[in-house]
């Protein structure tokens, strides 16, 4: 029995101390009026994260690249790019609106998790359920708690353990882990943006941009041309809801 307690103990004291780092891979799936699907790599380590949305030319490299050596840019150019500071307590993400990058920071989400008494394997390691609500979405995750750390793909985390499946109650937001590398060669290093929109600024800030994007298009056309530019709907987006709205916000 003490031959097989050690390893164990090996791993718990890694992981502890902060001496583990990680990436993993996901299909990300979205289902949201036109089906789209690609990676997402997560790298991690003890106080950071970063989760970048591949384009199809990221992912080429990405899939071509030496397994023992990955390295995926922090702040991908013009992809969608979520990182964690644990350090500061901040989550920092970047959008693309009109072919500009607006960079976003907020408080890190407390989602209300509620871990449930049921198991799977997820490739070799046992994970758990849990489920909660986030933006408007009800998610089921599975985690595991072989990976000591509160990190998942996209803005999904605050678990015992690495987020390794997740997927909404509709079935339009789905990510599943195809890949887990650790102890790979990563250099995050501290992560904040010097000049960032507060997230509740930005949400306001969107439909002047839309607006403006409008005027200058209207601007450019035949005399007594118009167009009409429309925010999304929020039911077409990851996050229906903030926490300052109301609940039965659209727009």
């Amino acid at each position: 029995m003490r031959k097989f307690l050690l390893p164990l103990i090996f791993l718990f004291c890694l992981f502890s101390f902060g001496q583990t780092a990680g990436t993993i891979e996901y299909i990300y799936t979205k289902k949201l009026g036109v089906d789209y699907q690609t990676v997402g790599v997560l790298q991690f380590t003890s106080n950071y994260s970063s989760f970048v949305e591949l384009s199809p030319i990221q992912l080429r490299k990405f899939n071509n690249s030496d397994e023992k050596s990955i390295v995926v840019s922090t702040i991908a150019k013009e992809r969608p790019t979520v990182l964690i500071n644990r350090d500061v307590d901040s989550l920092y993400s970047s959008v693309s609106l009109f072919n500009k990058k607006y960079k976003i920071k907020e408080v890190l989400p407390r989602i209300n998790w509620v871990i449930k008494n049921k198991f799977k394997n997820s490739s070799i390691y046992k994970c758990q359920l849990a489920t909660g609500e986030f933006r408007g979405r009800q998610y089921s995750v599975w985690f595991t708690q072989d990976i000591p750390l509160p990190y998942g793909p996209w803005k999904l985390q605050g678990l015992p353990g690495v987020i390794l499946e997740a997927h909404d109650s509709l079935n339009q937001i789905i990510f599943k882990a195809k890949s887990i590398k650790l102890d790979t060669k990563i250099d995050l290093e501290e992560i904040k943006y010097s000049k960032a929109y507060e997230l509740k600024t930005f949400i306001a800030l969107k439909k002047k941009i839309y607006l403006e994007k409008e005027r200058s298009i209207s601007s450019k056309m035949p005399r007594n041309g118009s167009m009409k530019l429309s925010l999304p709907l929020r039911k077409t987006q990851k996050e229906i809801t903030y926490e300052w709205e109301a609940k039965n916000t659209e727009n």
